[in-house]
């Protein structure tokens, strides 16, 4: 199968690219409305807080929030590799950055 890169959403480890993950975008805005539970950051570590995935930018998911991102996700096949991440994040304390599109 192959999947164009550039409609991929990359989340990793913040400062540790090599834990990146892609997910599609295709399954990604098909879920769009879960992340909508879990309290973000967009464009920066303490500039506007909100909920949810900044689409077309960079997010940023504090420590606090990966259970919610956990439960977010659960259930969906697709997100396996980013609830692995989420437990790494959690036994870490570690922040999930988000690159959109």
């Amino acid at each position: 199968m192959v999947i164009d890169m550039a409609m991929v959403h990359k989340f990793y480890l913040l400062n540790d690219e090599a834990s990146e993950i892609g997910v599609h975008d295709d399954i990604i805005f098909h879920h769009l409305e879960r992340f909508l539970t879990v309290d973000t950051f967009w464009g920066g570590f303490d500039k506007n807080p909100t909920k949810g995935l900044d689409y077309c930018g960079y997010t940023y998911i504090p420590p606090e929030s990966i259970d919610e991102l956990f439960e977010a996700i659960r259930g969906i096949h697709e997100f396996e590799e980013l609830r692995e991440l989420c437990l790494i994040a959690k036994k870490e304390n570690a922040w999930i950055e988000h690159r959109g599109l």
